[in-house]
């Protein structure tokens, strides 16, 4: 009950068509949240407090929390193992568009994802802790 409230209450944000992919990893699969986001040595992960990160199978993910519910899609792409890289897509909903990069996956276990994203302004870091 509790649950059904709590989607009722979350206001969507319209992002035009969200496009699953079929290339997700099983093992990045799951609920996160983001418990660094460094960008340069600066770590901004307080922009994502109280928010969850549903990757899920398919590539849907839904970003959740602070009466907010917004909605983007991941890829893995297996035929670029080479620099294992984790795709995500937030577009322009804030903050999550400064999530929405092609990352290397650095480090991967059961309860984190570590990824690592170089731009024009510097290097980026963003870990994501499994719930």
């Amino acid at each position: 009950m509790l649950m059904a409230a709590g989607y009722s209450s979350c206001k969507k944000e319209d992002l035009g068509t969200v496009t699953a992919t079929t290339t997700s990893s099983a093992a990045s699969q799951g609920k996160y949240s983001v418990s660094k986001f460094e960008v340069n040595g600066v770590d901004h992960a307080d922009f994502y407090t109280g928010y969850t990160i549903d990757m899920m199978k398919g590539g849907l993910l839904v970003a959740q929390g602070n009466g907010r519910k917004v909605l983007g899609n991941w890829k893995r792409d297996a035929l670029e193992a080479k620099e294992n890289p984790m795709v995500i897509n937030f577009g322009s909903a804030e903050p999550f568009n400064l999530l929405s990069d092609s990352w290397t996956v650095v480090n991967e276990t059961n309860t984190a994802v570590e990824l690592k994203g170089s731009r024009a302004d510097g290097t980026w870091l963003l870990v994501l802790t499994k719930k």
